[in-house]
């Protein structure tokens, strides 16, 4: 199930930057890229490692996130020049 999330996720930050008319395209790339690997790491790890790495990857995965989604939104709310 967790790696459906995963797939899911990167699914839609590979798609997010169209709705966005294209603005943090590569910082999506890029947590899509992140959600791929973690996917599959709990692929290989399964079941051994699956209770230790559940809580670390959705934690690398909240923070991934967090951090994108900061800079897009420096990247949408330009100071103003004066």
């Amino acid at each position: 199930m967790f790696v459906f999330y995963f797939a899911v996720d990167a699914y839609r930050n590979f798609t997010r930057p169209k709705a966005l008319g294209g603005i943090g395209r590569g910082w999506f790339i890029f947590s899509g890229i992140i959600d791929i690997l973690i996917a599959l790491l709990f692929i290989v790890t399964w079941p051994q490692g699956s209770l230790v790495l559940v809580g670390i990857f959705v934690g690398v995965n909240l923070i991934i996130d967090g951090i994108v989604l900061i800079m897009v939104r420096n990247t949408v709310i330009q100071p103003p020049k004066s």
